[in-house]
């Protein structure tokens, strides 16, 4: 009987089933977390790109508001979501300033030069909002707001937006 029950150590069809059933379970689950990993992979990449494009936009506009002279109220409109910032720097040839938002591009125009624009091709400015705050005998005031995100999404659930806000006085009086 023991030679028997030795001798029948075929595999039966029920048992393959079975562990093609187990190989599969596994290979979804190894397939599912790979495909979660890529995906915040991408996440992470458009959130670097989106804070660099923020960092570079707000060292370039806070170091020209530092170094002005003077806001030029009438080419500037603040209090807007495209809002245009215009300033009088101490340099005649780059005098003024001008930092804008065109289509989607965050602009910046010193003097006659012409424009260059700040943010990347993937990444877009949605709002730019500048305001104006003037304090008797204190230096003018600017409070930028910036909203930024990607041009082009392949994945709905890689959208991320993120918003800048800061407050810059002039040097001067």
């Amino acid at each position: 009987m023991i030679k028997q029950i030795l001798n029948n150590r075929g595999t039966t069809l029920l048992e393959l089933v079975f562990y093609f059933l187990i190989v599969g379970v596994v290979l979804f689950v190894s397939m599912n977390f790979a495909f979660q990993t890529i995906d915040l992979s991408r996440q992470s990449e458009n959130l670097h790109e989106l804070q660099a494009n923020i960092n570079f936009m707000s060292q370039k506009i806070v170091s020209v508001v530092r170094t002005a002279d003077s806001i030029d109220d009438g080419n500037s409109l603040f209090e807007n979501d495209e809002g245009k910032l215009s300033l009088i720097v101490p340099d005649s040839a780059a005098s003024p300033t001008k930092f804008y938002l065109s289509d989607g591009d965050l602009y910046t125009k010193e003097g006659l030069n012409s424009e260059i624009k700040i943010n990347s091709e993937s990444i877009k400015c949605t709002v730019l909002r500048f305001q104006k705050i003037t304090y008797p005998k204190a230096p003018d005031q600017i409070v930028i707001d910036a909203t930024f995100e990607p041009r082009n999404t392949d994945i709905i659930n890689l959208e991320q937006t993120l918003s800048f806000h800061t407050s810059v006085s002039l040097r001067k009086l």
